[in-house]
């Protein structure tokens, strides 16, 4: 008899998986309709000195709507074993920005459990880890939602500490658009 093994991070039956989700068929946690979900994630990059798109990438935390399951709001986390980074593509230069929205090869797995993860339609924070060569500063990230009726999020990022790698999401507003490709 089969005995279906979930990724880390998945689930095998639902209730597995936090309040408002249900466990896939490819063993991972989704969430249940009546949720806005997210499309895309767009990372804006300032400066990257000493970078190589052999070696780049970057984890993501994100918090959503706060509620009583999640008073610090909803949870999501990028893949812990694939990186946001597409292969042979510099998505981190400097004044370059990347998009994952789940589209190309490889991208659902690392955006891992922000996939479509169902954020509101609200950011209220998160952070960013470097996981790549070089010293990387970046400007800003955008999401936006599967629902287009809601406007897109942007958050500035501040760096945690003089030399960790990580950065801080902070002051975290709506845009006037929906779409993070419309300049947001």
């Amino acid at each position: 008899c089969f005995t279906p093994t979930p990724t880390p991070g998945g689930c095998v039956r639902d209730e597995d998986c936090p309040t408002g989700h249900i466990c896939s068929s490819a063993l991972q946690c989704r969430a249940l309709d009546g949720r806005v979900l997210i499309k895309s994630i767009t990372i804006k990059t300032q400066s990257c000195t000493g970078c190589s798109q052999q070696s780049e990438g970057v984890k993501l935390s994100l918090q959503g709507e706060e509620t009583l399951e999640f008073p610090t709001g909803v949870p999501c986390d990028s893949s812990a074993e694939f990186p946001l980074n597409h292969q042979d593509i510099d998505d981190f230069g400097t004044g370059g920005s990347t998009r994952f929205d789940g589209s190309l090869t490889g991208e659902e797995d690392m955006m891992g459990g922000c996939y479509k993860a169902p954020l509101n339609a609200i950011v209220n924070g998160g952070s960013l880890t470097w996981v790549g060569e070089g010293e990387w500063t970046p400007s800003h990230i955008c999401v936006d939602w599967r629902l287009t009726s809601n406007y897109a999020y942007k958050c500035q990022l501040q760096k945690v500490g003089r030399r960790e790698q990580v950065w801080q999401m902070a002051d975290c507003k709506k845009t006037l658009s929906q779409s993070c490709q419309d300049g947001a």
